[in-house]
């Protein structure tokens, strides 16, 4: 049986040979990393951000590379506040895109972990932001310069803190907990310092040392 002839050789063989190589993704890339716009823009998320509400929303536009940010336009009632307090919902998007993620990430593991609402499948993290934060001129430090401090958040909605007696505190609401762990990220029994945001009207910050 006589072999067909493939009806595409013809086009194949025509193109060019940079054009070639990308189709059939054979182009030798050397370009390091760090040179590269995912590079350049990881690096600079590492950099941390300082800044008001509106600045953080417009540098989380620029750093979830392939993501996107979704600000309501609208206040809402916090249904998780005794006082229903006004929020603006903040919605993050990664879109499965490893540079949003870590964008994404450190925004957890800073300030904007306090406001923390919900995370879903696809990379959305919800964000429930009080009225007086989104209006305030005070710069806040939302993203810390990458460093060998392990940061990690946790979320939940009431906290009861043991002693060797008891409770030293009764259940009460939170905004959200971060942990901070000193010392090498791999060695997490180091020192452990929790860092809690009550969720009231005062301004005291109580900090449980284990």
């Amino acid at each position: 049986m006589a072999q067909e002839d493939d009806p595409y050789e013809d086009i194949i063989g025509g193109l060019p040979e940079d054009i070639l190589e990308g189709l059939l993704n054979t182009a030798d890339d050397t370009t390091p990393f760090s040179e590269t716009e995912q590079g350049r823009r990881e690096a600079w998320i590492d950099e941390g951000f300082t800044g008001t509400f509106d600045q953080l929303v417009e540098w989380a536009q620029e750093a979830l590379m392939n993501g996107f940010v979704r600000l309501a336009p609208e206040y809402e009632e916090d249904p998780l506040s005794p006082r229903r307090r006004r929020v603006r919902r903040l919605e993050l998007v990664s879109g499965g895109f490893s540079t949003a993620e870590l964008a994404m990430s450190r925004l957890r593991a800073g300030m904007l972990g306090f406001y923390w609402e919900s995370s879903h499948r696809g990379g959305l993290d919800v964000y429930l932001v009080p009225e007086q934060v989104v209006v305030s001129d005070h710069a806040v430090d939302w993203v810390l310069p990458a460093s060998d401090l392990v940061l990690s958040s946790i979320h939940t909605r009431q906290l009861v803190v043991l002693g060797p007696d008891g409770p030293l505190l009764g259940p009460i609401a939170v905004q959200g907990v971060e942990v901070l762990r000193a010392g090498d990220r791999d060695a997490y029994e180091d020192t452990m310092t929790v860092q809690v945001a009550m969720a009231s009207d005062t301004e005291e910050v109580p900090d449980v040392t284990q």
